[in-house]
């Protein structure tokens, strides 16, 4: 839908970009000895490296001009060295001051490439940089190898998991609703701007004991640190406006942004196929306080509000009507980190979430509130020989529901009636682990295990947890994982659905091996990565029960990306297989169909999916890319007859999810341009979502007796949009 996004640093980067840098050195003491161990990154790049047992080391960077190279190690006073790189390579020499008081300085680094669990990493620049993506995280996230993209939404559905088996988390505050425009698969975008953010990583499977309480993906955002300089900017859309601002206050700085977006234009503009009686539009205010005391440590304080409302046409079955929705999100936390002269690292985070929903569609009239408080607190310690990691999670819920609901979840014209409600349900969980990971070497392991009270399901579950990452060349990998995940059910099954209060953890066992070519900056970067999940304790719809902890299910298969690049030119492509097979009571499907005594293929899974990207940089200041996509078309269970009932028709369904829709086709391209403005720059934008206007089928809706079924494509076949934003230091 709406591009409300702040295409702002990093085009301006990315317009300067030449070819990458190598930093070579040695880092060594006050008396000159070499050091082993100590980490080095380029500030805002994701790609770290650790000195061997000489103190050397070699790091690649595709960042150029002025730079901040960050060398950190237990002990030590943090270094920081700017460097002019322009793409010849730079030999350094590193002196590193032991700290003697009672405090060192805490760098945060991006998750290190050669840790034993495999991580996707990214910047706000590369969200921005993909066509399609709409400067949106979750769009760019469903672009990675693991994550299929069943419709033209922005849900994360990762090897053969929905949306809430992902965790989402920023700065370590879990963000429980992580979508505008919310809904049963997840959202038209995401919540947070990639530019609140500093870096983002994404795991789709045999992450590490720290991640509890998710069966499928963890999604984590690390917000900005304090502002260095002062700094703004101002960006004028087809969808909006929005502004920041920057301030640094003396070892302390304040940022804060607003973001305003209207879609009139842009759905006229584009001749939508739907209807309307109000466009999207949104709002949402971000500010952050931000100390560093050397005693102490660093403090963080974050606050977002978001509002949003919209009524859209839409087609479900037999149903043709508008949903009208307005929500409100709210999200704060606190953050505090910090690191002894001894190596030991403290770091916390308490967060709070409210989170309301009015929706109406056809006989659906639902309120929804949800507020909930999470907390993380982990010591670590990072020594020559690897990390240890000690801490403790944990969530407590409050969720409401009221107003009135179809008897079957798609029935929205109500034929076969309706039911009020009013309900409450009280959660919480927390856990606990101990992980282990080795020094970067030829040999990584990972070893931790979990503890874990879910206070709904009234269980103690205890999961180890077993990563490895193998060098067998220099520039090869082999990484194998394997662990055990729980998550509590979603809290509708306690109320919504007839049947047992208690329902135990749902389970799930990872399998993944994988191989790697290359690293971030190389020319040539290839991994593949094969997994085998299998599901256990899935609610399931019991005839006695009601509600029982009996589904079950599972998932494979492989994931294949490549990554080439040239002088002005590079090319990713992604494709991913993927079998999957459930028996489990989804709220896409209660009370809908007959479900079999055998697994199904669940709504989410789809077989094939790739994606080609293609960027090439024509001037210095003009960039073009384009991206292709196409996937197999999701699955979806056909009417096969319809019988009168008191208020309507009533389908009679075939075998559940036994079709699919057809193949889901789309071609994305961008353009921008760089201009000078004082000391920053001007970027002036356009793109195109869906350029040869193709119609994808979403779904299949029918006629009030179903005896003629037409296709629902898209809200908006094809998109342009524009804009410019103005940058201010």
């Amino acid at each position: 839908m709406a591009v409300v996004a702040l295409l702002l640093n990093g085009w301006v980067h990315m317009s300067f970009a030449g070819e990458e840098t190598m930093i070579r050195g040695v880092v060594r003491d006050a008396q000159g000895r070499p050091l082993p161990g100590v980490q080095l990154y380029v500030r805002g790049s994701q790609t770290i490296e650790a000195t061997d047992d000489d103190g050397r080391f070699a790091l690649r960077t595709t960042e150029t001009g002025p730079q901040v190279l960050v060398a950190f190690a237990p002990g030590f006073w943090s270094l920081e060295t700017v460097l002019d790189l322009d793409g010849t390579a730079r030999d350094v020499e590193l002196v590193m001051e032991p700290a003697r008081v009672a405090e060192t300085v805490e760098v945060a680094a991006p998750v290190p490439e050669d840790s034993a669990p495999s991580v996707q990493a990214f910047r706000p620049l590369d969200v921005v940089q993909l066509p399609g993506a709409q400067a949106d995280v979750m769009r760019y996230v469903q672009n990675l190898a693991g994550v299929n993209q069943i419709n033209e939404e922005a849900g994360l559905f990762v090897r053969g998991g929905d949306p809430s088996e992902v965790l989402t988390m920023i700065d370590n505050a879990v963000l429980y609703h992580p979508y505008r425009y919310e809904t049963v698969t997840g959202g038209i975008r995401g919540t947070v701007d990639p530019f609140l953010t500093s870096g983002i990583a994404f795991s789709s499977g045999g992450f590490p004991a720290r991640f509890g309480n998710t069966l499928s993906g963890v999604l984590e955002m690390r917000g900005l640190d304090r502002p260095e300089t002062p700094a703004g900017q101002a960006s004028l859309l087809l969808t909006g406006v929005s502004a920041s601002v920057a301030v640094p206050v003396r070892g302390a700085g304040v940022r804060a942004s607003g973001n305003w977006s209207e879609t009139r234009t842009m759905f006229r503009m584009n001749r939508s196929p739907r209807a309307f009686t109000r466009y999207p539009d949104s709002w949402d205010v971000n500010g952050s306080a931000h100390y560093d005391s050397p005693a102490l440590g660093s403090f963080k304080v974050f606050g977002m509000s978001l509002r949003e409302r919209v009524g859209i046409e839409v087609e479900r079955e037999a149903y043709r009507g508008f949903v009208e929705s307005a929500n409100a999100n709210e999200l704060a936390y606190v953050r505090w980190e910090k690191t002894s002269p001894s190596g030991w690292r403290g770091a916390a985070t308490f967060g709070a979430s409210n989170y309301r929903s009015d929706t109406h569609v056809g006989v659906l009239d639902l309120q929804q509130g949800d507020q909930r408080l999470s907390w993380r607190a982990e010591v670590s310690r990072f020594t020559p020989a690897g990390t240890v990691r000690l801490g403790t999670d944990g969530s407590r819920l409050r969720t409401s529901y009221a107003g009135q609901a179809p008897a079957t979840s798609a029935d929205y014209g109500g034929a076969r009636g309706a039911s009020s409600f009013d309900v409450m349900f009280d959660d919480s969980h927390a856990g606990s682990y101990v992980e282990l990971e080795g020094a970067p070497g030829v040999h990584v392991p990972n070893l931790g295990i979990r503890l874990d009270r879910f206070h709904g399901a009234a269980a103690l579950t205890v999961d180890p947890r077993a990563s490895l990452l193998f060098r067998t060349g220099e520039a090869q990998r082999l990484r194998v994982a394997w662990g055990i995940y729980r998550q509590a059910p979603r809290p509708y099954y306690y109320k919504l659905f007839d049947g047992s209060v208690r329902l135990s953890p749902m389970k799930a066992h990872h399998w993944i091996a994988a191989y790697e070519y290359g690293s971030v900056g190389d020319s040539l970067q290839i991994k593949v990565e094969a997994y085998l999940k299998r599901y256990a304790n899935l609610p399931l719809d019991d005839p006695v029960a009601g509600l029982s902890s009996a589904g079950h299910g599972s998932a494979h298969g492989i994931d294949l990306s490549v990554r080439k690049r040239m002088s002005r030119f590079n090319l990713e492509a992604v494709y991913g297989w993927l079998r999957a097979k459930r028996r489990w009571t989804s709220l896409e499907t209660y009370g809908r169909f007959e479900l079999p005594q055998a697994t199904w293929t669940p709504y989410f899974a789809i077989p094939h999916g790739f994606r080609a990207t293609l960027e090439a940089e024509l001037t210095e200041t003009v960039t073009v890319s384009g991206s292709w996509r196409t996937a197999s078309g999701r699955p979806f269970t056909p009417v096969v007859e319809a019988q009168p009932g008191e208020s309507g028709f009533i389908p009679v369904y075939g075998v559940i999810h036994s079709d699919r829709v057809p193949r889901y086709e789309r071609l994305d391209l961008n353009l921008s341009v760089l201009a000078p403005f004082g000391n920053a720059g001007t970027i002036l934008f356009v793109g195109v979502t869906n350029a040869l206007g193709r119609h994808n089928v979403l779904d299949y809706a029918y006629s009030s007796d179903y005896s003629e079924r037409r296709a629902v494509t898209s809200a908006l076949p094809r998109a342009i949009y524009f804009g410019s934003t103005v940058l201010f230091q």
